[in-house]
């Protein structure tokens, strides 16, 4: 998969490049480097995407319950504010 490709796909998810490094448990750093084809994305990686992409799996993503309270702080804050 080439950079390009990794763009794509993620694009294709409606994710960006840091929030792709999120779901996909890598550094934001790590998908910078992909998607600037300095670094090969594993080949594993790579067919998850793909699969995602192409429907053939689906991408649900479950944040742990303290990042979800800290969420909801965030929310509550910025009404506040």
């Amino acid at each position: 998969m080439t950079g390009e490709q990794y763009r794509d796909a993620i694009e294709k998810l409606g994710l960006n490049l840091t929030s792709a490094a999120e779901v996909l448990g890598v550094t934001r750093k790590t998908s910078n480097r992909w998607a600037a084809g300095a670094t090969p994305v594993p080949w594993s990686t790579a067919t998850l995407l793909e699969l995602m992409a192409n429907k053939k799996l689906e991408l649900e993503i479950v944040l742990p319950a303290s990042r979800q309270l800290w969420r909801l702080q965030a929310k509550r804050t910025t009404r506040q504010a």
